[in-house]
This record gives C-alpha cells, structure tokens and sequence, in this order.
C-alpha cells in the first residue's frame, strides 16, 4: 500500500510539470505576488526588480517565458515573462501590477505557457488591458487581423534595429565623430506598407476514417486552435479532411504548419475559401 501511495504522488507530480514550449496543458499553480521590499534588486535573470512590469518568478520555467496568467474564479487574464526564481514548487511569484490586474492576492490560478511569437502581445498588453481583464485573450488574437498586425510590428522593429546598427560614424578633422544614419525616409516607408492584401490560407491537418477519429485527432491541437477545427467530407477519398480555419497570411500559415509537423506529418496549407 506504501508503495502504491508513492507511485501515485510521483505521477501526480509528473501532471504538473510545465515545460518552456508547452502550449497545449494549462496548469493550475498557485499564484501571489511580491513583497515591495524585493524592489531595485536583481533578479535571479540579472533584471532589476520592478513592480510596475509584467514579470513574474518560477521555480524552474527557462527565463524568457511567457505565461497567459487567468483567475479562475472571474476569468481575468494577464501575460507575464518569466524573470526570476521562486523557490517554492508549482506557485508563480508576480509583480503587483500583474497580481492587480487578474484582481488577487494569494489564491489558485491557471497558467499557459504561451510560444515566442506571443512576445508582442506581452510587450503591448496595456494597449488590449480591457481585452485581458474580460478574460477574452483567445478570440482577441484568433482573430485573422491580428496575425497580420503582428507580422507587421515585428517587420518594423526588425526594420528599425537594422537602421540603428548600420548608423555610420566618421572622424572629422578636429577628432569630433559624426554620425550618418541610413534610416529609411517616410516617404519609403509609406510605400513599403502598401503592398496588396495578402491571400488567406487554412491548414488541412489530415485525413481520417471517421469524424469521431478525426475529433479525436484535435486533442493534440493547443487549446487556443481547437476552436477553429472544422470538417471535410472527401468523396473521392471516402474519407473526412479535418481542417484548421486560420484564414491568415502565409507566413503566419507556415509559421503554424511548422508548429503542428509533429502531431500531424501530412499537414499541409491550402487558401481560405472565404
């Protein structure tokens, strides 16, 4: 009886291992926030300590992670990056902002780990503050808009880091260093957001004997694609096509299909049919 009492805590604990690239388990974790005198200290990443950011500690999530953060009593949500160390086993440490914003002091909460591609979102969360707060994250970013603001954003920071670092310095006679930017004019830039609308795309994620089989085969999605499942009968094959309606540009597309190889190697894109 020992043994198995064992066995089981064991297992138990395996069930709430959270790895840095799960986006499928949501986790529930029991979540605080800091004492104010941990304020202008460094964190166990180097950062300094700041209240007023959306940071939180964990015991052995990577640094860098980013976790959509929801109450489960009124559904509020916030997006934080993992900066720091807890030495406590499944609790997460938030700042105060954070911990005001999903309105608790110490209580349960369930936890997602969210991919890379989310960074924007939780660098520009206080503009979509009401979105979170109604616990609406998920149909915000589903949206096919969003994934092409997104792509937008990062093609302009990428393009803004590029024109800060290929600043050129040059000596002038009396030894004072002049610098010459390359920073593309607006006029340019202009021209370079009018290009024409990209094409949709959706993702057919394979092909099943049965529509049971094929709900089945959904359970491998993330939670925030299961929404957007949708199914095909192929006559010629006489069998069911399930589909994921992403209707979004395709690097976004490709970006998912290469997210989902692993679960389901016949993936392939195909263009929105709306």
């Amino acid at each position: 009886m020992y043994i198995t009492l064992c066995l089981l805590a064991v297992l138990a604990g395996r069930a709430q291992t959270v790895s840095h690239n799960d986006t499928v388990g949501v986790y529930t974790m029991h979540g605080t926030y800091y004492s104010d005198r941990f304020v202008g200290r460094k964190t166990s990443s180097g950062e300094v300590f700041n209240q007023n950011r959306y940071t939180a500690a964990h015991k052995t999530l990577k640094f860098g992670t980013l976790l959509l953060v929801t109450n489960i009593h009124t559904g509020q949500q916030v997006i934080v990056r993992v900066n720091d160390r807890c030495p406590r086993s499944n609790v997460l440490d938030m700042t105060r902002k954070a911990a005001k914003q999903l309105g608790i002091g110490s209580q349960k909460v369930h936890v997602q780990v969210l991919p890379e591609r989310y960074y924007t979102y939780w660098e520009h969360q206080e503009e979509m503050k009401d979105v979170l707060i109604a616990g609406n994250f998920w149909n915000y970013v589903k949206q096919p808009e969003r994934a092409e603001q997104i792509q937008s954003h990062n093609t302009a920071k990428a393009a803004e880091n590029k024109s800060t670092t290929t600043q050129k310095s040059s000596s002038t006679k009396n030894g004072n260093v002049q610098h010459q930017s390359t920073q593309t004019p607006k006029a340019e830039k202009a021209e370079e957001h009018s290009v024409a609308k990209e094409p949709l795309y959706d993702l057919e994620l394979g092909h099943y004997a049965s529509r049971n089989t094929a709900q089945k085969a959904t359970e491998n999605l993330p939670l925030y694609y299961r929404d957007l499942t949708g199914y095909r009968s192929d006559v010629d094959r006489r069998d069911i096509t399930l589909v994921l309606h992403l209707e979004a540009p395709k690097s976004r597309a490709e970006e998912v299909q290469k997210e989902l190889q692993s679960h389901f190697p016949e993936v392939k894109m195909v263009k929105s049919k709306k």
